[in-house]
């Protein structure tokens, strides 16, 4: 029984990593797979994924598809996988490596499409700043390889998403020392995290943005408003 169960498990494993592939920056991919429906359970495929967001074994595959499809579908399927933002948030918060690279992934792309009811609820004060010291954590982890290369960069895009969705973050963030730990990863960025690995590190695909512009994006947010008496008179 217990051998039939590991072969299930690695069979979904394999599975995860080839939807993975396919659905990587390929937006036909993407909606191939979203479209899917499945008469078990009358299940659809964003059912199937952000259910599988809770699997130990599967879920950072199930991240990593969702991030790609996200970035590629209609506001309600966009709507309908940010159902899963809480429970992604607290596994960032939780739990670190792969896992949490892909779960940091889903909620950098998920925050922008929160209504502002759900995004107070999730970021109520007490978990504010417990993400804020989660993200200067991870913001000090430099991969030197093919494990994690993501991590830093995804810190990155939620701390913009933070600093767009509300002003108490940039208090919060600049008390903790963030432009200056974004300076120092300026000067510490790894050419890996200028790229998209697939499952195992087999194969690079180059991100849109660099690295470099992702961190001074978030800079220019932080920088303190200019005040109109210090502009010189037309």
């Amino acid at each position: 029984m217990q051998a039939a169960e590991d072969e299930e498990i690695a069979v979904a494993v394999k599975a995860g990593e080839a939807l993975t592939r396919l659905a990587l920056k390929n937006p036909k991919n993407c909606e191939r797979i979203a479209k899917l429906k499945f008469t078990l359970d009358n299940m659809d495929s964003l059912d199937i994924l952000t259910d599988l967001l809770h699997s130990e074994e599967v879920a950072n595959s199930a991240a990593t598809i969702l991030r790609s499809i996200f970035s590629c579908t209609n506001k309600d399927n966009q709507r309908r996988i940010c159902v899963a933002s809480e429970f992604l948030m607290a596994k960032v918060v939780k739990t670190s490596d792969e896992v949490q690279e892909a779960a940091l992934g889903l909620v950098a792309k998920s925050i922008y499409i929160l209504d502002d009811d759900k995004f107070e609820q999730i970021w109520a004060s007490k978990i504010s700043r417990t993400v804020v010291k989660k993200l200067m954590g991870i913001l000090k982890h430099i991969p030197t390889t093919t494990r994690s290369p993501c991590r830093r960069r995804y810190a990155v895009e939620l701390v913009i998403g933070l600093l767009k969705r509300a002003k108490e973050f940039r208090s919060l963030f600049i008390n903790a020392g963030l432009v200056q730990e974004l300076n120092r990863t300026l000067l510490t960025i790894s050419d890996v995290e200028n790229f998209l690995l697939f499952p195992g590190g087999g194969g690079l695909l180059r991100h849109s943005e660099e690295m470099q512009d992702l961190i001074e994006k978030a800079l220019h947010i932080l920088q303190p408003p200019q005040d109109s008496r210090d502009e010189s008179p037309c």
